[in-house]
């Protein structure tokens, strides 16, 4: 038997930004993430042009 609960954290706002800055941090760092994927093929094509001369 399993039971569910929900809670709200009471945190402000500034903590909020600081924790997701630390997860986009860690999202580069391992190279995940939606952000991470448009610099990761901006970056593959960019090297696929340059190494083409």
């Amino acid at each position: 038997m399993s039971v569910t609960h929900t809670a709200v954290l009471p945190i402000s706002e500034a903590t909020v930004e600081h924790l997701a800055g630390l997860l986009e941090i860690e999202r580069r760092r391992r190279g995940t993430g939606e952000k991470c994927s448009e610099q990761q093929k901006t970056e593959q094509g960019s090297q696929q042009h340059t190494s083409g001369r």
